[in-house]
């Protein structure tokens, strides 16, 4: 969950900015957080120049059976607009590791 330290929060909208999901913006002078939207990337908390953003995880969940999950996923990322370049490094990567386990890319 990402939690904003309303008391070190400024507003002045740095991470409102850098979130490419669109999952904060400023409301009286205060970020918030939209924590359905918010994908816990931590752009933000990098982004934010107060300090105000923190990242914590809630309980642990319950151990998920992933015997049926299939493929490999990678997460596009982009700054203003534009894929950063690790992004290409990793669908490389990636589809090496595809091409042994026998399975699909999608990013």
């Amino acid at each position: 969950m990402l939690n904003v330290d309303t008391e070190k929060c400024t507003g002045c909208g740095e991470c409102e900015e850098v979130c490419t999901f669109g999952a904060i913006f400023v409301e009286d002078d205060v970020a918030v957080v939209d924590q359905d939207a918010c994908t816990l990337c931590g752009i933000c908390v990098d982004g934010c120049p107060e300090g105000a953003l923190e990242l914590y995880s809630e309980e642990s969940l319950p151990a998920t059976d992933l015997s049926s999950w299939r493929g490999i996923w990678v997460v596009a990322e982009c700054r203003s607009g534009v894929l950063v370049p690790v992004t290409l490094e990793l669908l490389t990567k990636s589809r090496g590791l595809a091409g042994e386990l026998g399975t699909d890319v999608t990013a």
